[in-house]
């Protein structure tokens, strides 16, 4: 890392630039992204998919948040890389960082297509009073990356309106809606799980997300894809032409930009389209910033897509169950034979990885499996590597988060697993998270408030203990898309998103004890009506995950009596759901493992 690094600074220096910013995207600003951009990884040696390194000519630092402190604590280590803790007393923010120490008229350098529009002009308008340079135009690390990954072209597929509810001849009536509404004339489209979404398309170019590389420009009359013309066969191109859309290559799109007419008004998010994009619009253009007309159409999921998604949360909930069966078992038969081949995380990846694959309509995984013993599960996105992962022993807790991808569905699930007797510690972690869960997941609320207003009812119970986690309590999943979807979720920090029925979020609160252990329930919430009243109108939230909870783990004299209704009652629902899906002795594992407390 310290040599790459070194090199970066040798490219800084004939560019004459005095820092050099890498974020974690793609020029799409995803989350998760194919090889090709992950030069913030390359150079640090930091995996996780948030964060940003900042190389100056004298030193490094690398910013993320507490979902990752302790994995770059790990990860970072002798690179010589100062970790920054993001929302942490006593760290300063990156533009709080450069405001302070760059000086006078200095130049900072970065890669304009991975950063947004909005984030590019804040940059501009905070380091303007130093007269500091931020210079857009250069990719530095493409320069020394000699053997850096080919951007990815896998086949794209149709997501069959069976599964999709709405054609794309649809979904582009509803966008035009929103276009006419705006007075706008062309709408600017990035975000690959939009494109996917809007256009009724699949592909495997980023890991567990079924997206493909593109763009994509929507008209009043004419809609436009930007995509490498070997990725789209025979079937495809039918579809997209039968829907109105016509195909060009992905290169072409800076180039189509600027061949607008003269005084159109083109609407994108700006906090979603990268600045590079945004300056291929020809200057006689009207610029329009909104926010994303398909981030808000595919939030509220159709009823297809729900009654969809509740069937393939079940197949899932029965993939859960052999799992646990199998775990249970294998644990059995190594404390009873005391010479069986020892049971590992990756063990655990393998056989969830399995069962899943065998369920009908599998596209694989919705991200990677985390099975994380003891210590491994305080870093919340740790990852068992086969270099590096641990032995599971008869005693302690295993926390194993996992998803599937469906053509149905997409799922997100947290289970955290007695392997034998736990500590006074663990136990006590485990019941209140599972106290915070419930309080999340009974939520009844007054129609316009948002996840911000409700995150609270999660945390009371940890509050009242002095105890709290570093992260949001939920994101919103998409459907056979990214498993982290927004714009909606549970967290502290203001969101001005209204939850509305048919958005899909997670529950998932958690306590991590650095080195000792790491504790995690989560669940899938659909926000569906309660009922109206002289107030107004209440939603409520809908557990739809299927797979018991452990209730070995739990301190169940700690539960109040509504509390133990709830998970008698979730219980009760998971056994229904998934019990048609099993075979007798997968059914009596269930029926125990579901039994009244």
């Amino acid at each position: 890392m310290t040599e790459r690094i070194k090199s970066l600074r040798e490219e800084m220096i004939k560019e004459g630039l005095d820092a050099w910013l890498v974020p974690s995207g793609d020029p799409h600003l995803s989350e998760y992204v194919a090889d090709h951009w992950k030069a913030r990884a390359w150079l640090s040696g930091f995996t996780g998919s948030a964060g940003t390194l900042l190389v100056t000519r004298a030193e490094a630092f690398l910013w993320t948040d507490g979902r990752y402190f302790v994995q770059a604590e790990h990860e970072l280590a002798g690179t010589g890389i100062h970790l920054m803790k993001m929302a942490t007393p006593g760290f300063p923010t990156l533009l709080e960082w450069l405001e302070r120490n760059l000086t006078e008229e200095a130049r900072i350098g970065l890669d304009a297509t991975l950063y947004s529009a909005a984030s590019l002009k804040e940059y501009e308008k905070k380091l303007e009073p130093k007269k500091v340079t931020v210079v857009g135009k250069f990719d530095l690390p493409g320069r020394i990356w000699t053997d850096r990954p080919a951007i990815p072209a896998t086949d794209v597929f149709v997501h069959e309106a069976t599964y999709a509810g709405f054609t794309p001849a649809e979904k582009l009536s509803q966008i035009r809606g929103a276009l006419a509404r705006e007075k706008a004339d062309q709408y600017l489209l990035s975000a690959l799980d939009g494109i996917a979404w809007l256009f009724n398309i699949r592909g495997d170019d980023v890991q567990n997300n079924p997206v493909s590389i593109a763009y994509a420009r929507v008209g009043k009359e004419d809609a436009e894809l930007f995509i490498a013309p070997a990725k789209t066969g025979r079937e495809v191109l039918a579809h997209l032409a039968e829907n109105g859309v016509k195909v060009s290559p992905y290169e072409d799109v800076q180039t189509s930009l600027g061949r607008l007419p003269a005084g159109s008004r083109v609407v994108y998010d700006p906090k979603l389209t990268n600045a590079a994009l945004v300056k291929a619009l020809p200057a006689a253009c009207i610029p329009m910033e909104t926010d994303d007309f398909v981030v808000k159409a595919k939030a509220v999921k159709s009823a297809v897509e729900i009654e969809n998604l509740k069937r393939c949360q079940a197949r899932d909930g029965a993939a859960m169950v052999r799992f646990l069966m199998w775990l249970e078992r294998t644990m059995e038969k190594q404390i009873e034979s005391g010479d069986s081949p020892r049971v590992t995380e990756m063990d655990v990846v393998t056989r969830l990885s399995e069962l899943r694959a065998a369920l009908p309509l599998s596209r694989g995984e919705s991200f990677d499996t985390i099975a994380a013993y003891g210590p491994n599960a305080a870093m919340m996105h740790y990852t068992a590597t086969p270099e590096s992962h641990a032995v599971l022993e008869p005693h302690g807790l295993l926390l194993v988060d996992s998803g599937g991808q469906y053509l149905d569905g997409t799922t997100d699930i947290t289970r955290t697993i007695a392997l034998g007797p736990v500590t006074d510690e663990e136990r006590t972690a485990c019941t209140l998270t599972l106290q915070s869960h419930i309080g999340l997941a009974r939520a009844h609320f007054l129609e316009g408030s948002t996840g911000s207003n409700l995150d609270v009812l999660a945390r009371l119970p940890m509050w009242r203990n002095g105890m709290d986690y570093k992260c949001g309590t939920g994101h919103g999943v998409g459907y056979f898309l990214s498993v982290h979807e927004g714009p909606q979720g549970f967290r502290q920090t203001h969101s001005p998103v209204k939850l509305e029925p048919g958005m899909i979020i997670t529950n998932e609160p958690g306590v991590y004890r650095a080195g000792r252990f790491g504790v995690r329930t989560e669940n899938t919430v659909l926000v569906v009506p309660s009922c109206q009243t002289e107030d107004g109108s209440f939603l409520k939230l809908e557990t739809i995950s299927c797979c018991p909870i452990d209730v070995r783990t739990l301190e169940l004299a700690r539960l109040s009596a509504d509390e133990r209704d709830w998970l008698n009652d979730y219980h009760s629902f998971v056994f229904g759901m998934v019990s048609p899906h099993l075979d007798a002795s997968e059914t009596a594992w269930l029926r125990n493992a579901t039994a009244s407390v």
